[in-house]
C-alpha cells in the first residue's frame, strides 16, 4: 500500500470516528443527570412519558428513528424493545418518509420500517412550531390519528425536542401533568440533544413551556401555572382545532390504558 492510500485511509477512519467521540463525550455527561435514564435512552432523546392520569407504558418521545442518523438507530431498537404501536412522525410528508424509508438502513430489526408499511405510522409534514390557529389544525389533525388506534404511543419529529414537545405539551396538559413535570420533560430534551446543564436546560425550558401554555389556553403573562386547570382549556384547544367531545374523550381513554413493563413484553416474545 502506497503512503498516499495509507494516509487516505487513516485520514477516512478519523472522519468515521471522531463524530462518534463527541457524541458520546456530550452524552456521557448528559446521562449523569439522570439516574433513571440509560445511556441508550439518552443518545436516541428517547422517554416514557410518565405524567397525570397518562397509563404506564403508554406515551414514548424520541428523536426521529429513521433519519439516517447514529441516533435514529438507538431510537428505532428502543421503539422495538418497548412494544410501540402507533407512532406520530411530526417531521416528514408522506413522500419524504418513503424517500427514508426506501434509501436508508433504519437498525437490524426495521421495526420503524415494518410499523410503517402496516400503516402503523401518521405522517404529519410539520416544518416548524408556530402558535396560530392553522398550527393548532396541524396538531388535532395528528391527534386524531391517536384516537383512532390503540397504543404503546410515540411521538416524534427530528430532535424530538420543538415541535414533540409541543404535541407532548398539549397531551400532558389534557391529562393533567403538572407544571413542574412538564419542564422536567422538556428541559431533558436540552440535556440529551445539546449538552446542556441541567440549569440551563431548566431555564430554556420554563420559556419554552410558558410560550406552549399560553398558545394551548389563550392566557398571557400567566406567573402561576400551576393555579390553573389546563385541562378544560386543552379540551377547548383541541375543539377549536376541529376535534369532536366524543374524539376527545377517545384520546383521553386511550392514554389512560396502561401496558406491561418492557421487561413482561419482552420475555412473553421469547416464549
Amino acid at each position: 500500500m502506497t503512503e498516499s492510500k495509507r494516509k487516505h485511509m487513516v485520514l477516512l477512519l478519523l472522519l468515521m470516528i471522531i463524530p462518534m467521540i463527541i457524541l458520546g463525550s456530550i452524552n456521557v455527561v448528559s446521562a449523569a443527570d439522570r439516574s433513571d435514564v440509560t445511556y441508550d435512552e439518552v443518545l436516541a432523546n428517547f422517554r416514557n412519558v410518565r405524567a397525570g392520569r397518562i397509563g404506564r407504558n403508554n406515551l414514548y418521545r424520541s428523536q426521529h428513528p429513521a433519519n439516517n442518523t447514529n441516533r435514529s438507530l438507538y431510537a428505532n431498537a428502543l421503539l422495538e424493545q418497548n412494544r410501540i404501536w402507533t407512532v406520530l412522525n411530526l417531521s416528514d410528508s408522506k413522500s419524504g418518509l418513503d424517500k427514508l424509508i426506501n434509501e436508508n438502513i433504519v437498525g437490524s430489526s426495521y421495526y420503524y420500517k415494518t410499523l410503517y408499511k402496516k400503516g402503523r405510522i401518521y405522517t404529519a409534514g410539520i416544518s416548524k412550531y408556530q402558535n396560530d390557529a392553522f398550527y393548532r389544525t396541524r396538531i388535532v389533525a395528528s391527534l386524531k390519528f391517536f384516537v383512532k388506534n390503540k397504543g404503546p404511543y410515540l411521538v416524534h419529529c427530528n430532535a424530538g425536542r420543538e415541535r414533540t414537545g409541543m404535541v407532548i405539551l398539549v397531551l400532558e396538559s389534557l391529562m393533567g401533568a403538572s407544571y413542574n413535570y412538564m419542564v422536567d420533560d422538556y428541559a431533558q430534551s436540552f440535556v440529551n440533544m445539546n449538552g446542556y446543564s441541567r440549569t440551563a436546560a431548566q431555564k430554556e425550558a420554563i420559556l419554552r413551556v410558558n410560550e406552549g401554555l399560553s398558545f394551548i389556553t389563550g392566557k398571557i403573562g400567566v406567573l402561576n401555572w400551576s393555579k390553573i386547570n389546563l385541562v378544560p382549556n386543552t379540551e377547548l384547544f383541541l375543539r377549536q382545532g376541529g376535534m369532536s367531545v366524543a374524539e376527545i374523550a377517545a384520546l383521553k381513554k386511550n392514554l389512560s390504558v396502561s401496558y406491561p413493563n418492557r421487561d413482561v413484553r419482552l420475555k412473553s416474545l421469547c416464549r
